[in-house]
């Protein structure tokens, strides 16, 4: 087979094992049941055949991987893949039943008697994308293995329709919120200023702003995973294009982790100096412990720096990080407790089921729990995390790995992703290897960098 025959078959397997992985994203996001209050359940209005039917495509197209990646003899079948696959297996049939079958009526607020009725098909729905979810999870970690090329192509195509997606939404929104962009630099304070947050922060097609900052967001962290599969740092300069859109979109989690991830990739990039050029090594470090020692004798010390808002108020550093840690005392929080408090036991043993459990969070008013740790306990319990960290587990275990080979710049890119997701976790609901939303592209970014840098054990 020729050069370009067995390009061509990468690219096809690629986008079939691909297909899977944003056809999942689609499917869940579009027919999560937590997805809005009662009577908006439906992003798109799906009945009975097509709950039944993109499953089964998914199904179909992932049999297809799964064949091709044997046939080529580019899956390693060895004793730790079966254990591994055992393990997926149980946990998905485990959270597949719970979803299923799990009563919380007992946690429901009583008050809001709608939540106490499901819509129709919701836990069909949810069953299919629980299979759906443990379907990307085995496949990123063991079939996105294949050929180096397909490797490659595979991360290429995901990138490009992560960064895509973004340009279309930011695209869609300087067309049709020209007016909101006038208002933003003739007074940029009002970005800041939640009493005007509908009319001054701009959201594209999405429905809240948040999620227009949260999507800029996605794509400011895939240009860094970019950055470091490429080892190009000079690319990581193109996301702060999507830094602006995630500024203005208006979501202080995405703004915060935002600069918290631009700060550790300057301290990456400085270290990296060291053998490089040891006299630009020096300043830069200089420089950058300067800074870092201004900015901590400001917050607790000087207090000099002040940031203001259109009604002006005025806000030191110090007040604003209270500011900050406010909202998760008083709105983050609660949201937990405020279903905690009904569990029974076997709730905190065994959770809720995956997507059923965010029934009882909207009977309280709010959209989501606001925190993907808790997210993980209230949909499967105890088994659920224990799963969770056997995932990550496998991770550390690939970049201790890769440490060894001499590849040092992916024990940063961990470090960098663990400290953004973790910060994000605490106060939104993106929780990686789930299948819909933020969390369904952080996945893939938590496992495919890893993976890329793995030397060949097989080959195609």
């Amino acid at each position: 087979m020729n050069e370009k025959k067995l390009f061509f078959k990468d690219v096809i397997y690629s986008l079939l094992t691909l297909g899977v992985f944003f056809l999942g994203i689609l499917y869940g996001t579009t027919n999560n049941p937590s997805l809005g209050n009662i009577g908006d359940t439906y992003l798109i209005s799906y009945n009975l055949f097509f709950t039944i039917a993109i499953p089964f495509v998914i199904y179909l197209m992932f049999t297809i991987s799964l064949i091709l990646s044997v046939k080529d003899k580019s899956l390693l079948v060895n004793k730790k893949f079966i254990i591994s696959s055992v393990i997926i297996f149980i946990t998905m049939v485990y959270l597949a039943l719970l979803t299923i079958f799990k009563d919380n009526s007992h946690l429901i607020n009583p008050q809001n008697k709608p939540y106490l009725v499901e819509v129709p098909y919701d836990r069909l729905k949810s069953f299919f994308d629980v299979t759906i979810m443990f379907i990307n999870i085995f496949l990123l970690f063991n079939l996105v293995k294949a050929g180096k090329k397909i490797k490659y192509i595979s991360f290429y195509i995901f990138t490009f329709g992560v960064v895509l997606f973004a340009i279309i939404a930011i695209i869609y929104s300087l067309i049709n919120e020209q007016e909101i962009y006038k208002a933003i630099f003739s007074d940029f304070s009002i970005v800041f200023d939640d009493t005007i947050r509908v009319v001054h922060r701009v959201k594209s097609f999405f429905y809240f702003n948040n999620v227009f900052s949260h999507y800029c967001s996605l794509a400011l962290l895939t240009v860094m995973a970019l950055s470091f599969v490429l080892k190009k740092k000079w690319i990581m300069l193109l996301s702060l294009f999507f830094f602006f859109f995630v500024v203005v979109g208006g979501s202080r989690t995405a703004f915060l982790a935002g600069l918290v991830l631009y700060f550790l990739y300057i301290i990456y990039f400085v270290l990296s100096l060291k053998k490089k050029n040891k006299i630009a090594f020096i300043v830069s470090l200089s420089i950058l412990i300067i800074f870092v020692t201004y900015i901590l004798l400001d917050i607790f010390l000087l207090k000099n720096i002040h940031l203001n808002n259109s009604r002006g108020e005025s806000f030191t550093l110090y007040e604003s990080f209270e500011l900050f840690f406010d909202v998760l005392k008083t709105n983050r929080f609660p949201i937990v407790t405020n279903t905690l408090k009904l569990y029974h036991p076997l709730d905190f043993i065994i959770g809720q089921g995956y997507e059923i459990d965010m029934f009882s969070v909207r009977s309280y008013g709010n959209y989501n729990y606001h925190n993907s740790f808790m997210e993980v306990f209230m949909a499967g319990g105890i088994p659920l995390t224990l799963f969770y960290l056997y995932l990550f587990y496998k991770i550390i275990k690939l970049v201790i790995a890769r440490f060894k080979e001499g590849n040092k710049d992916l024990l940063y890119l961990l470090i960098i992703l663990v400290i953004y997701s973790a910060q994000y976790s605490l106060s939104e609901s993106i929780t990686i290897f789930f299948n819909y939303n933020v969390g369904a592209v952080l996945t893939y970014l938590f496992v495919a960098p890893f993976i890329l840098c793995e030397k060949e054990k097989t080959i195609n």
